[in-house]
């Protein structure tokens, strides 16, 4: 059996919603070195992972209050593997469920395809889960070729002169997903936009801009915000906004020897490019790194340790309450949505 970090530990810190992912790992070689002090990316990029997600959610966030349950699931899909019956049979609500693919579901400008499988299948996932009590939150990601900044990047930012299009799915995606019997209140804009573009397909990134030394492109994704919150309050006052959960590869405020943590100042762009009045919460990531025995663990990147801080969890939270709060922004949630001890070697036994 792979041994495993003690999830209970990330009960140290209560924020409005707070979630816990497990990863199990098998050891393969890799570029990690003797270390496992390599930036998240190339961690997640090197390892065969089999993961499940558990969502820890606590102190009532908006709109609705929790259920007594604190678990869930993250998903690409809740039709396979019996998710929805498991769930309902654990007694737990809440899903991650990613996502809506902008690419699929709008492949010619301003003709959305309401056939197109990314819709679809999430209607009959929704629909059954609406029976179940389940609570789902939806990452929506994919720029479709037609609307993207960076050539072949379906990951990468959108055109400035196509934001209002993207405005304009969303509000169509909100007014649709948020009418019975799918009830979605819960929308997160992309899963680590604070990644650096690229071109790889994966199920993450990548607004972020190496070329922008301040905010690593953040306050681009301010500007898609400004276009997209306001077509989504439209379409249901209810609905909360999500930053896309952020990497946050380091600490900007003490970077490590020979790293550049500008890409977690991606936030601050946000904040400083007057974003923060067009989201409600800022969904986060949270990893350390086994430390090769049973207990042991940290996350270089941010000096945290298993036997001095605790989880890495314990020196993120407090960055990104205090940057919210210099921008006079003590008013939005934390929803910490991936968090786990990632282990590439002595995982055995």
């Amino acid at each position: 059996m792979k041994k495993l970090i003690n999830a209970a530990l990330l009960l140290l810190i209560a924020l409005s919603i707070v979630q816990v992912r497990l990863v199990y790992s098998f050891p393969l070689s890799n570029n990690l070195g003797e270390t496992n002090d390599a930036p998240l990316g190339e961690v997640t990029t090197t390892l065969q992972e089999q993961q499940f997600f558990l969502p820890l959610l606590l102190n009532g966030a908006p709109p609705r209050e929790m259920g007594e349950n604190i678990y869930g699931v993250e998903t690409t899909s809740l039709l396979e593997g019996g998710y929805i019956d498991t769930m309902a049979e654990a007694g737990t609500r809440w899903v991650r469920r990613n996502g809506i693919l902008w690419d699929e579901a709008e492949p010619v400008e301003g003709q959305i395809n309401w056939s197109a499988g990314t819709i679809t299948n999430l209607e009959i996932e929704l629909t059954d889960g609406y029976r179940e009590g389940i609570e789902p939150i939806i990452i929506v990601r994919k720029t479709p070729a037609w609307a993207q900044k960076v050539f072949d990047s379906d990951c990468g930012p959108i055109r400035q002169d196509k934001l209002d299009a993207f405005a304009n799915f969303m509000n169509q995606m909100v007014a649709h997903f948020s009418q019975d019997p799918f009830n979605v209140v819960y929308w997160e804009l992309g899963n680590e936009p604070d990644v650096a573009v690229n071109k790889e397909d994966w199920p993450f990134g990548c607004w972020g801009d190496p070329e922008d030394k301040q905010y690593f492109g953040g306050g681009y994704y301010a500007e898609m915000l400004k276009k997209v919150y306001t077509k989504i309050k439209s379409a249901d006052p209810n609905a909360q906004v999500l930053v896309g959960g952020l990497l946050l590869d380091c600490d900007p405020r003490n970077e490590p020897d020979g790293k550049d943590c500008t890409s977690s100042r991606f936030l601050e762009g946000i904040l400083a490019n007057g974003g923060g009045k067009y989201f409600d919460g800022v969904s986060y990531h949270a990893y350390g790194y086994y430390g090769g025995s049973l207990g042991q663990y940290s996350n270089p990147n941010w000096f945290a340790r298993w036997n001095s801080t605790g989880p890495v969890l314990t020196q993120k939270t407090p960055y990104l309450k205090d940057l919210l709060a210099t921008y006079g922004y003590t008013d939005k949630y934390l929803l910490l949505s991936e968090a786990a001890v990632l282990c590439d070697r002595g995982c055995e036994g």
